[in-house]
């Protein structure tokens, strides 16, 4: 589980982690799965609220994400922990691993706006080319 929501904050508060990740319904369900596996003495809740705590990104936490969960430790040491470890790696991610496989990078893909603005673009190449090498031999 290299990557459970490959874009996220993330905010410890004490006993509370804060974690604000894109909704995935078929991601959080593995990921509440993963977490009763593997922190079963945490409480999640999904919250709305709570993105102030993010201070000067709460801006960017309110217009991006649309799920902030609220991860509820006994011990603050507990919370500091899970805090260190995100994104679980490795052998923690025990039998969850393949719901969050590690593609690597995203590759830049450019797409045009406007498909037929390269239609043109070639058009005007090729009406260049017969014009610089005048009229085609036929």
């Amino acid at each position: 589980m290299h990557h459970i929501f490959p874009d996220h904050a993330l905010l410890r508060r004490e006993c509370d982690i804060l974690l604000a990740v894109i909704g995935w319904p078929e991601r959080l369900e593995d990921f509440r799965r993963w977490m009763a596996d593997a922190h079963p003495e945490a409480d999640i809740e999904t919250t709305c609220f709570d993105y102030l705590p993010f201070g000067p990104l709460a801006e960017i936490v309110f217009d991006n994400y649309d799920v902030i969960l609220r991860i509820r430790f006994p011990t603050e040491a507990e919370a500091r922990r899970f805090e260190e470890l995100w994104p679980t790696r490795g052998l923690a991610a025990g039998p969850y691993a393949a719901s969050w496989p590690d593609r690597g990078p995203t590759p830049v893909t450019w797409k045009p706006l406007r498909p037929e603005l390269l239609r043109r673009i070639a058009e005007m190449g090729e009406r260049r080319k017969k014009a610089a090498g005048g009229s085609d031999p036929a």
